[in-house]
């Protein structure tokens, strides 16, 4: 070890170390992706689930309700599933192709910090973004998987960024699927998703919360007088 690193400057041992530690991030985001996917519990988040609308309670409101109905209107007069065009998602997404999107981010790197994100290219990084949040499709019991991945990506503070992810994702989803996702049950698990980060972000804007702070102090003051 000693022969192998002398004459190498300072420069070099620090850009070793973010190699090695940015590789190893990307080696344990794609872990907990692949643990996820290769142990099956995907299996029925798309077509079968459309098929069989059993599992399913009434709309949460009155508002899904209606959403649900048109889009029932649109099958009805134009003949088609509002589904027509859906992309389709291979079952296990294979390390390379997870690796190739992955970025270090420049905007913290020399802070001693390595944070992984996925390419600048919306394109390149859809075909990602669709195996990485699939576990929302799923049960209250899985979805934490996608926080596991952007916390050893070191993303889960990147809130702008997630929510850009998240909303790219979302748009990829079959219509009646993306609707039966988010419309229906009270522990819905793209809801619970979209709670923590805005929590998060209300927690870690400062600004935020001296802001509330003074309003609830003002809402004492006046319901004391």
């Amino acid at each position: 070890g000693m022969v192998a690193t002398e004459g190498v400057g300072g420069d070099g041992v620090e850009e070793l170390r973010r190699s090695i530690k940015f590789h190893s991030r990307v080696i344990s985001a794609y872990n907990s992706l692949y643990k996820f996917e290769s142990a099956g519990t995907y299996s029925s988040d798309s077509s079968n689930a459309d098929d069989d609308d059993d599992y399913l309670t009434s709309p949460r409101s009155p508002w899904a309700s209606e959403a649900m109905g048109w889009i029932d209107t649109y099958q009805r007069v134009t003949g088609q599933s509002a589904d027509d065009g859906s992309v389709y998602v291979e079952e296990v997404l294979g390390f390379g192709s997870f690796a190739r999107v992955c970025e270090e981010d420049d905007e913290v790197a020399g802070g001693g910090r390595t944070k992984v994100v996925f390419s600048d290219s919306t394109r390149a990084r859809r075909g990602v973004l669709v195996h990485v949040f699939r576990p929302l499709l799923r049960d209250i019991f899985v979805f934490k998987v996608v926080n596991t991945i952007f916390e050893k990506m070191d993303m889960r503070d990147d809130h702008n960024r997630l929510q850009q992810y998240f909303g790219e994702w979302f748009m990829t989803l079959p219509t009646k699927q993306a609707a039966k996702a988010s419309l229906f049950s009270t522990w819905c698990p793209i809801l619970r998703w979209l709670q923590e980060i805005i929590f998060s972000q209300l927690d870690s804007t400062p600004s935020l919360t001296k802001s509330n702070k003074k309003s609830s102090s003002s809402s004492r003051r006046t319901s004391n007088n």
